[in-house]
């Protein structure tokens, strides 16, 4: 509901544009070790304790800012009591290209405003017959796809 709402209100694409950022940010400051996102682990650690639970290793929030850094999980390799690593802030940078990685890229393929001032292509054409009877009022612009 909220994502047409913010269509709407020409929002969306500001949010977009804002999400890509910090998520790009996130990265960058996980892998260089500095910045606001810094504490944020590069990986994450779980294991199906049972059939329907999973447990995680350690915690990958601090409950407040006076907690230590997360950077405590295991190091690279490291795979303790049988729990799988998953990439976790690690894979939003890409350490070539200095830049984000592949799934903020094209998560947002369609978007290419990195400002977020365009407005966003509409969700759905009008009905061709829906067009052809308005006689010329109404047109199907704006898809940009």
């Amino acid at each position: 509901m909220r994502h047409y709402d913010l269509i709407r209100w020409n929002l969306f694409g500001k949010k977009i544009a804002e999400t890509k950022q910090t998520l790009t940010e996130m990265g960058e400051n996980t892998f260089n070790g500095a910045g606001p996102y810094d504490y944020l682990p590069d990986y994450i650690y779980y294991r199906n304790k049972d059939n329907n639970t999973i447990e995680w290793y350690g915690s990958i929030f601090r409950k407040a800012t006076t907690e230590p850094p997360l950077k405590d999980s295991p190091s690279k390799g490291d795979n303790p009591n049988g729990y799988t690593r998953l990439t976790w802030m690690r894979g939003l940078y890409n350490s070539t290209t200095l830049g984000p990685t592949n799934y903020i890229l094209w998560s947002w393929r369609g978007y290419k405003d990195n400002s977020g001032n365009s407005p966003v292509p509409y969700i759905l054409p009008i009905h061709a017959s829906v067009v052809s009877s308005s006689m010329g009022a109404l047109k199907n612009e704006g898809y940009n796809f």
